[in-house]
C-alpha cells in the first residue's frame, strides 16, 4: 500500500563494487517536506547512496520509490522530470554566465523552450521573471545576480547551485555536502537558504558539520560501513552512545 505522505523511499538498497559492499540493505523514507540529514564517517556509503537515488548508479539489489512510483530502472533525466533534483560536492556551474542567466536557462530547459531557436518573447519573459523570483528566494542581491558566477565568492556559487536545482521545481531535493569548502561564516547562509526552502519540498542532505546537522535536520540517518546504523530525531541521535563512538 502506497503511503501518500512519502516523497522518497528506498527498500533494501544494495550496491557492490566486486567483493566490496558499499551500501547494504538500506531502507529509508523521506516524508513530504522532510528535512533529513544523512551522516556517517568517510567511506560509509553516503555519496554512493545519493548516486543510487538519482540514477547515476544502478543498485545491485533493492528499489528506489519516488512518490510511490518505482524508479529503480529509470534514468537521471526521467527522475528529474518526476521531481527529483540534486546538487554536488563540487559545484558544476557554467561560470561565465550570471546567476540570472543560468537560472533562466534552467527554467527554459524545464519548460522545453531552451533548445528552440525561435522561442516566443512571452515565454522568455516568463522564464526571466521566474528566474528572478528564484534568485531572490535564495537571498542573492540584484548585484550578485548579474555578476559572472566566476566572480562570486564560493559560498554564493553554492547558493546558485541550489537555485538551479529549484528551477526544475523539485518535490525532493538532494544536497551532497552543500557547505563543503565554504568558510564557517558563509555556511550558515547556505543552511538558512535550505531552512527557507518551500515547505512541500523534501530535503535530504549529506553534511559533516554536526552543528549544522543538529541545527537544521528534523530527522537523521547514520550510515556506517554501508549499512543503516541508527536513525531518529536529533535528540535521539545526540543521546546515543553508539553514534558518539
Amino acid at each position: 500500500m502506497i503511503n501518500s505522505d512519502t516523497a522518497l523511499e528506498t527498500v533494501n538498497l544494495s550496491k557492490n563494487y566486486r567483493s566490496l559492499a558499499v551500501t547494504r540493505n538500506i531502507s529509508i523514507r523521506l516524508e513530504r517536506g522532510a528535512r533529513h540529514a544523512l551522516i556517517g564517517p568517510n567511506g560509509a556509503g553516503k555519496s554512493t547512496l545519493i548516486h543510487q537515488l538519482t540514477g547515476v548508479l544502478k543498485p545491485d539489489d533493492g528499489h528506489v520509490m519516488l512518490n510511490g512510483q518505482d524508479v529503480t530502472n529509470q534514468s537521471v533525466e526521467q527522475r528529474v522530470k518526476l521531481g527529483l533534483s540534486r546538487t554536488f560536492q563540487i559545484n558544476t556551474l557554467f561560470k561565465e554566465f550570471t546567476p540570472l542567466e543560468s537560472v533562466t536557462l534552467a527554467v527554459l530547459e524545464r519548460t522545453g523552450a531552451a533548445g528552440k531557436l525561435f522561442a516566443s518573447a512571452r515565454r522568455e519573459s516568463a522564464a526571466i521573471d521566474e528566474a528572478i523570483s528564484i534568485v531572490q528566494s535564495i537571498g542573492l542581491s540584484e548585484k550578485d545576480a548579474r555578476r559572472r558566477v566566476a566572480d562570486l565568492p564560493y559560498g554564493r556559487q553554492r547558493m546558485v547551485e541550489i537555485a538551479l536545482a529549484l528551477a526544475s521545481k523539485p518535490k525532493i531535493l538532494l544536497l551532497d555536502e552543500p557547505a563543503a569548502g565554504i568558510p564557517a561564516d558563509e555556511s550558515a547562509d547556505i543552511f538558512n537558504v535550505i531552512a527557507n526552502l518551500p515547505e512541500d519540498v523534501a530535503v535530504l542532505f549529506v553534511e559533516h558539520d554536526m552543528e549544522l546537522v543538529f541545527r537544521f535536520a528534523k530527522k537523521i540517518t547514520v550510515l556506517v560501513n554501508g549499512a543503516l546504523f541508527f536513525e531518529g530525531n536529533p535528540e535521539a541521535v545526540a543521546a546515543s552512545d553508539e553514534v558518539r563512538k
